[in-house]
């Protein structure tokens, strides 16, 4: 494309070519553009401005080219620069469309405040967004009339503040986003998975089986995904029409297939629902849906199933909505036909436009896009759990599922509970003029880090085990700290774990992680140990106690003064969980045989209990009574006399390791 010099076309008017062509050209580009023909309509702008004109000067009226009213039978040189700015707009050419607005509005900066709109939403597309916030600012200064545009400039200040809180976000690093199209040309849009894990998708690519339909036809094709691209691509075979064909949704079994038919005709849609069925494995010719959801002289478009073939959702501008188009739910008979048709209502529809719904069954979810909400330009991608009758309040999906750009279709694979775990969307984000397909992905794992260290030291314990179970207690897992005491727990986001460490001689300790964090890495407190200390050991190297519990005269109580000892031992069990006991009561000498054993089991069910109060399992544990059996004194002197003394070291508990 030649490059054209738009100051010196805007204030003066060449004269290298007879006029007669200049108005030939123009004739032809206000024809393009009134039928919506934007390609064609800035080659013959170009031309004519390069030619030159002989047109008036006083045709232009404010508001006249947006909302399409019959235009002049000729335009001025500086509306005809402006249907050149909107031509590269609306084909979301922005990077064309900026430098044009901009010289535009320094030389007929009273041309029409929707100029300071649209140049507005290419300044926020092209992420100048200083400059967006100043021109939308100026357009609410110029405009008085409190309409539309008024309302929706005002959005999109404030979208703008939501697209730089959305940059500046932490969570871009947890996504993964890839254009999938391999490098061809045109538009590639509205995916959907089949019941083979295969693509459906619209495009308008060129094709040897599509060879009848004109070029930039839409129409329906099917490939796989494999190593981050789409391959394997056919044509869905079915006679080639003359209409734009797209927006597929599939049946489970894969026999029943609904999409959009439709055609531009003087600038203006009319779509309706198709179905077709597959039988023997050829598709039938397909039927437009009857007038519940294909209404009379209104679009319907973007059908998708839900609940198992019973709903079909779908985008509508049909009469009884809130303005532009709305999703509605259409019931569906046991052949796949609608028998009536309802709004999702003022939660999900907005007065602007609702289109290409999709559910998530795995995690409930309508996802739609909408240019009616706050977001981050033209249209964002929002989600709302639920089913019909019941949905929440829409979620913008922020950066990066939504860019500055649109973003219109999505879907997800409902073999995952997490929504964006496996997606595929269409956005021109990195386009000059057309949707294109990219897969998404997001990581649902935090990440919690931490270090293990000895309470009294602050030392790095190595080789501890750190053991992860949820708050369910449901076991996650179990890793050993490394030489610095440093450990790594990946997990499921939104989690919330108890972590434990133990260690041989150190009394095990815990602590609960925290879900109420954006941050895809916690960094936890430390868990710090207690070292049993060594002056107390309990067990030497024959197993045996060195240190007894002691009970008064005919008394079955654990003394106070115990529980410290008895606290140890339930510590060194927790912290050695192979170990097993046995607790030996043994009693003096005094009183029957009989009673002495009564007496001594009973003193060793009181250690049992207090054990297992304090944690430990009764099957590590054995509680027997000796009686009088084994003293470890001489209760009588050798002049026969009583030995208080020695009968209380008999009244004992010996604790041995198994």
């Amino acid at each position: 494309m030649r490059k054209i010099f738009l100051p010196a076309i805007l204030l003066t008017v060449a004269v290298q070519v007879k006029a007669q062509f200049g108005d030939d050209y123009l004739k032809a580009a206000d024809k393009y553009y009134k039928t919506a023909d934007y390609a064609s309509a800035v080659v013959y702008y170009e031309k004519y401005l390069q030619a030159g004109t002989k047109s008036n000067a006083n045709e232009y009226e404010p508001y006249e080219i947006t909302i399409s009213k019959k235009m002049a039978q000729h335009s001025n040189s500086h509306q005809a620069v402006y249907h050149l700015a909107e031509s590269y707009r609306l084909l979301t050419n922005f990077e064309k469309a900026q430098p044009v607005y901009k010289q535009l509005l320094q030389a007929a900066p009273d041309i029409t405040p929707l100029a300071y709109f649209h140049y507005a939403g290419v300044l926020r597309a092209q992420a100048m967004y200083a400059e967006a916030e100043q021109t939308f600012n100026i357009f609410l200064d110029k405009s008085k009339t409190g309409d539309a545009y008024t309302s929706a400039a005002r959005r999109e200040l404030q979208n703008l503040r939501f697209i730089q809180e959305q940059l500046a976000s932490k969570d871009v690093k947890k996504y993964t986003v890839q254009k999938i199209t391999g490098g061809r040309e045109g538009a590639s849009y509205a995916p959907a998975f089949t019941p083979e894990n295969n693509l459906l998708f619209t495009a308008t690519w060129a094709d040897s089986t599509v060879a009848a339909k004109p070029r930039n036809r839409n129409h329906l094709f099917q490939g796989s995904y494999t190593g981050g691209a789409v391959d394997n691509i056919t044509a869905v075979g079915w006679p080639a029409s003359s209409w734009h064909e797209g927006t597929p949704a599939i049946s489970n079994d894969g026999n029943t297939l609904y999409f959009t038919r439709w055609k531009m005709t003087g600038g203006k849609k009319a779509a309706s629902i198709y179905k077709s069925t597959r039988a023997g494995g050829v598709w039938s010719e397909p039927v437009a849906l009857n007038a519940i959801v294909n209404e009379a002289g209104c679009n319907a478009q973007q059908p998708v199933i839900l609940g198992n073939g019973k709903y079909l959702l779908y985008a509508s501008d049909r009469t009884g909505g809130f303005g532009g188009y709305d999703l509605w739910c259409a019931e569906l008979n046991g052949n796949g036909e609608p028998v009536a048709a309802t709004n999702l209502g003022d939660v999900i529809n907005t007065p602007f436009n609702e289109e290409a719904p999709f559910y998530h069954t795995g995690s409930g979810s309508l996802v739609f896009t909408t240019n009616g909400r706050v977001g981050m330009g033209g249209y964002d991608l929002f989600y709302s759990a639920g089913e019909p009758g019941k949905w929440q309040q829409p979620t913008n999906f922020g950066y990066p599922v939504n860019s500055v750009k649109d973003d219109i279709y999505f879907t997800a694979s409902n073999a995952s509970k997490k929504l964006l775990e496996n997606v595929f969307i269409s956005s021109d984000r990195t386009a000059a003029c057309c949707l294109e397909l990219f897969h998404l992905s997001r990581s649902y794992t935090r990440y919690y880090t931490g270090q293990v260290v000895d309470c009294a030291t602050r030392q790095p314990l190595t080789e501890a085990t750190v053991t992860v179970t949820g708050t369910d207690g449901k076991a996650v897992t179990e890793i050993r700290s490394n030489e610095e005491g440093q450990y790594v727990i990946a997990a499921e986001e939104g989690m919330a774990l108890n972590i434990k460490g133990s260690k041989a001689q150190y009394q095990p300790a815990q602590l609960t992680t925290s879900v109420n964090s954006s941050s895809d890495t916690i960094k936890n407190e430390l868990l710090c140990l207690t070292a049993i200390p060594k002056q107390k050991q309990l067990f030497t190297e024959s197993k045996l106690e060195v240190r007894n519990i002691l009970f008064a005269f005919n008394d079955t109580a654990v003394a106070a003064s115990d529980y410290e000892f008895l606290d140890q031992v339930a510590a060194y069990l927790k912290a050695n969980p192979q170990a097993k006991i046995e607790i030996g009561a043994h009693t003096d000498g005094k009183g029957s045989v009989a009673y002495n054993l009564k007496l001594s089991a009973n003193r060793a069910k009181a250690c049992f209990k207090y054990l297992v109060t304090a944690g430990i399992g009764r099957e590590r544990m054995i509680a027997k009574g000796y009686g009088e059996c084994c003293p470890l004194e001489k209760e009588f002197t050798a002049d026969k006399k009583d030995n208080p003394a020695a009968r209380e070291k008999n009244r004992r508990i010996e604790i041995k390791l198994l």
